[in-house]
């Protein structure tokens, strides 16, 4: 099909070139074929080019019967397709061909009807243009619903995430508060030290997952490479934490147990004391 019309349209050209070169049989020759060729295909646009090319000729070189012929045909072709730019094309034609012929009532009268179609085409693109601005302002209004939406949920989204980082810090300083003071118990110290390496490292992943996406173009094994290196990180500041507070803890059973001795060693004297 691609090929025939491809035929439809080297007929057509043909005929152009010959006309040029002032040969006018093989020029009707092509432009006879092309509008045959034309007729057998569904393609409107290849008819509102193929046909009025072919009319033209046959008006320069003053083949008025056949140029009306054609303009009929083409005016009966709009109509059946509800085309008003093959209505108006046909009537300019008819109204060349009756003004030529001196008919000067039906050269009126397809003036008019060249204006009304031409009224026609010009409302018709008058309500595409409309219905364009339409369907423009309701994707605009879309596209801005859809921005003011994502900014909404980019904003609660950073609320949460701050809210998970005070979280995060508020823990730290709980556990530090409480390893130096009141905790007396490595293995509850080394419990939470572990939970709060867990919720720093799941926050920065949460934090750092779309970046890293961004970045590793979605491939799993650049992402995993990604957070091990983050985990290397944490690691030894986890082993840093837990052996500062583990220290403290020591230093603060030694201090407990020294006080105890004394207060231990002070009751024995009172007693002592108090014998003698």
């Amino acid at each position: 099909l691609r090929s025939f019309l491809y035929e439809t349209y080297a007929q057509m050209l043909l005929g152009g070139v010959y006309e040029q070169l002032g040969d006018n049989e093989l020029a009707e020759v092509h432009f006879k074929r092309a509008n045959i060729q034309s007729d057998s295909m569904q393609y409107s646009y290849v008819k509102f080019i193929i046909k009025p090319a072919y009319i033209n000729f046959l008006l320069q070189n003053n083949n008025i019967a056949a140029a009306q012929e054609k303009a009929f045909q083409l005016l009966k072709t709009g109509i059946e397709l509800n085309n008003y730019d093959f209505k108006q094309a046909a009537a300019g034609f008819l109204r060349n061909v009756y003004e030529r012929l001196r008919q000067t009532d039906s050269a009126y009268y397809y003036a008019r009807l060249e204006s009304a179609f031409r009224d026609s085409v010009f409302s018709r693109e008058k309500l595409n243009k409309i219905q364009s601005l339409v369907f423009s302002e309701q994707v605009r209004m879309t596209e801005e619903t859809t921005k003011k939406i994502q900014e909404k949920e980019q904003r609660l989204q950073n609320i949460q995430y701050a809210l998970l980082a005070l979280g995060i810090i508020t823990f730290i300083i709980i556990f530090l508060l409480l390893s130096r003071r009141h905790i007396t118990n490595t293995k509850v110290i080394q419990f939470l030290g572990v939970v709060a390496l867990l919720l720093v490292f799941e926050f920065l992943n949460l934090l750092l997952h779309p970046f890293l996406e961004r970045i590793t173009n979605h491939s799993p094994v650049l992402m995993l490479l990604a957070l091990v290196c983050i985990a290397a990180l944490l690691v030894p500041l986890h082993h840093k934490l837990e052996k500062w507070a583990t220290h403290k803890l020591v230093e603060k059973n030694k201090q407990i147990r020294l006080a105890s001795a004394k207060k231990t060693i002070q009751l024995l004297s009172e007693e002592e004391l108090k014998g003698s």
